[in-house]
């Protein structure tokens, strides 16, 4: 062999060589940790933004957000965990993994002492490369998305971001059903008195009081008049609320508990000249929220004021303001015309068949024969859980069990040095 061919030799480094450099730079701490915060961000960027069908709902409450939910689903942050780019990154951090778990064993299966804490280690390694496989396989192949369903009819598809998907077999809402709260039987509110609203219009000689009934309108016009078209001013109380609270992102407004804590109600008047809809407070009477049509100077005019003795009276507008406690819907599952599945599913009893999951989202209000359903197909969900079964005896064996410690070699010192833990993780 002459001396360029030995050269040449030692400048081509070996396979293993070259296999040795790809497991150290897939196993570097650092791009761990870096497409690990990638992966974090993304998840918290897919929690806080729509996602799939609730882009359309979001849109609807926020029509004017319809430009920036083009942007983000272009980028794909409307869809992030079955997005291309999330999958990739999964991928890149199961070869991270990979490559930490074939360094750390074979160094270990050459040195003689894997013992029970290497199990625990590779155990550990493994639950990780499950866990990111099913989600892996859940973006990749899984399905979700939800369908609106009436009394009696019958559907095989469902909504989802991508389009209607069609399942295997048909679903038939035989019936939706809506459990309300009971009826509480202890001291009635007027045990104090009826709630009341004082309205003061001195232009129009207005001075009176109303009991307030929630959906009772009352005709107010000035004293010692007729009521026409021109004085008569019609006032109705659309809700009540007796802990008055709001979302400040939404505008929803809703009770945080049933004590009148901070009692509020909802007045519409409309007349010849005003028409305004605003909220009064007990606690808080010259606290001003509103929507009007009507000029200021005449909204200016009128003083209304409400005082609160433990609750307003639902009127005949009781049964529509019902607490709703359950909502449930019977369903079949039918192959070739025949029923092969039939179950009464609630919020948290959902229908399983065939890989797909029912699952009971929600109702329309304005048509209680309407059920809304949500569909969930995730064929990594197995995995999932056996990597999290494989995590849970991986640490118990590396927290329980600990090494052996080491025979020393001929030539070297004796030491009672043990494998610490920390050589068990990445």
């Amino acid at each position: 062999m002459t001396i360029d061919s030995e050269k040449s030799d030692l400048q081509t480094p070996s396979r293993g060589g070259a296999l040795q450099s790809t497991l150290r730079a897939f196993a570097s701490p650092k791009l761990a940790t870096a497409v690990g915060g990638v992966i974090v961000l993304a998840c918290i960027l897919g929690t806080l933004l729509p996602q799939g069908t609730d882009v359309q709902k979001y849109l609807q409450a926020h029509p004017d957000s319809t430009g920036r939910m083009k942007l983000l689903s272009s980028l794909g942050m409307t869809n992030v965990f079955a997005a291309w780019w999330f999958i990739v990154l999964l991928v890149f951090f199961a070869l991270n993994i990979t490559a930490c778990l074939v360094r750390r064993l074979s160094a270990r299966l050459r040195a003689g002492r894997l013992g029970i804490p290497g199990w625990g280690f590779l155990l550990t390694h493994v639950s990780m490369l499950l866990i990111l496989g099913g989600a892996v396989i859940r973006g990749a192949v899984g399905q979700m998305g939800a369908f609106e369903i009436q009394e009696g009819r019958t559907t095989a598809h469902f909504l989802t971001s991508h389009g209607p998907v069609k399942m295997p077999f048909d679903v038939r809402l035989v019936k939706f059903e809506l459990e309300h709260y009971a009826e509480k039987t202890t001291e009635s509110p007027h045990a104090h008195g009826p709630d009341t609203i004082s309205v003061l219009w001195p232009e129009r000689h207005i001075l009176t009081q109303l009991v307030v009934e929630v959906g009772a309108p009352v005709t107010i016009y000035p004293l010692g008049e007729e009521p026409t078209a021109s004085n008569a001013v019609q006032v109705i109380v659309s809700r009540y609320v007796p802990d008055f609270v709001i979302d400040m992102t939404t505008r929803d407004v809703r009770s945080r508990s049933e004590e009148p804590r901070n009692p509020a109600i909802l007045v519409n008047m409309e007349g010849r000249d005003l028409r305004v809809s605003k909220w009064l407070f007990a606690n808080h009477p010259d606290f001003d929220m509103q929507h009007s049509s009507s000029s200021k100077e005449t909204e200016k005019q009128v003083t209304l004021r409400f005082q609160s003795a433990g609750g307003a009276h639902l009127s005949h507008a009781q049964d529509r303001a019902k607490r709703i406690k359950s909502f449930k819907s019977t369903l079949q599952l039918l192959e070739d015309g025949k029923v092969v599945r039939e179950k009464t599913i609630e919020v948290n009893s959902p229908l399983s068949y065939r890989g797909y999951t029912l699952y009971q989202s929600g109702y329309n209000p304005k048509d209680l024969t309407l059920s809304t359903l949500q569909v969930v197909k995730d064929p990594g969900v197995p995995i999932v859980y056996t990597g999290f079964l494989c995590m849970i005896g991986g640490l118990i064996l590396l927290l329980c069990f600990k090494p052996a410690p080491r025979e020393p070699r001929s030539g070297e010192q004796s030491s009672n040095t043990e494998v610490p833990l920390h050589d068990a993780v990445i």
